[in-house]
């Protein structure tokens, strides 16, 4: 229950909860925060099965070569797919969030339209993660591989901008989940460097996996490749670039969420 309380404080919509106790009483809320909780532990019996099939989140090593093949991308869009309704709900519930915040708050049909979007966008995660760690269980797929080639397509490739929470006012949680992402960003690549060695790529393509990691190392947060892929990783991409658009959603704070276990059951921070 623990883990589910600091994933909504994470994200940042913890600075509605005055509003949803003022609006529809603390009995609704509890109420409310106990389905979530049911609805997570069986996000976490997925999430565990993902872990132990394919390993934690930090321990996916990406193509030795660079090169992603027509076989993982044709299973990352079957994912994707299989996301589509849910993904679009949970993005739209967020980005309302977000624009009432940005909007500095209202009269009672803003304090109305927040307290909807808190509630659903509780639900909306659940049902979100739920179905993501089903579809890869059922692709074959597991989730530091599935959450590399989002980062990489979308936000690096296709130059999304990459925003790590929800909620504007979430500056508490900021610093860590931002350390936690660069962590997994930068262990993908150390990963890959060491598999490109292994398998005596050469020293040119060596030297480019070096130059990545350093970038990595000197900025707050940064997509890997954000300032160009190389040639044969984007080759990979191109001939899928219109389905890779049509199912990209605004879910940057879910990316790497639920992905490690964490003491007794899942803490749905970013991990």
């Amino acid at each position: 229950m623990a883990g589910k309380r600091n994933w909504l404080m994470g994200c940042g919509i913890g600075c509605l909860v005055v509003v949803v106790l003022a609006v529809i009483g603390g009995v609704q809320l509890v109420r409310t925060g106990k389905q979530f909780a049911a609805r997570f532990d069986e996000v976490g019996e997925s999430q565990a099965e993902l872990t132990r099939q394919y390993g934690r989140l930090r321990d996916y090593v990406p193509p030795a070569d660079g090169r992603l093949s027509p076989e993982r991308m044709e299973t990352f869009l079957r994912v994707q797919t299989a996301l589509a309704d849910v993904g679009a709900e949970l993005s739209a519930h967020g980005l309302a969030l977000r624009r009432l915040e940005e909007g500095g708050g209202g009269g009672p049909r803003a304090i109305i339209t927040g307290v909807k979007s808190l509630v659903g966008l509780g639900k909306s995660v659940a049902a979100y993660l739920d179905r993501r760690n089903e579809a890869l269980l059922a692709a074959g797929m597991g989730f530091g591989e599935y959450s590399c080639i989002y980062a990489i397509a979308y936000h690096a490739w296709l130059e999304h901008e990459l925003h790590p929470v929800f909620s504007v006012h979430d500056q508490e949680d900021m610093g860590p989940r931002i350390e936690r992402l660069q962590g997994h960003f930068e262990a993908w690549l150390e990963n890959q460097r060491a598999a490109a060695e292994a398998a005596g790529e050469d020293a040119a393509w060596l030297r480019t996996l070096d130059e990545e990691i350093r970038a990595l190392g000197l900025a707050e947060l940064r997509v890997p490749w954000r300032d160009g892929l190389p040639a044969r990783t984007a080759a990979s991409l191109e001939p899928y670039y219109e389905e890779l658009e049509a199912t990209y959603r605004s879910l940057g704070p879910l990316l790497c969420i639920g992905a490690d276990q964490t003491g007794e059951g899942f803490d749905f921070q970013v991990q």
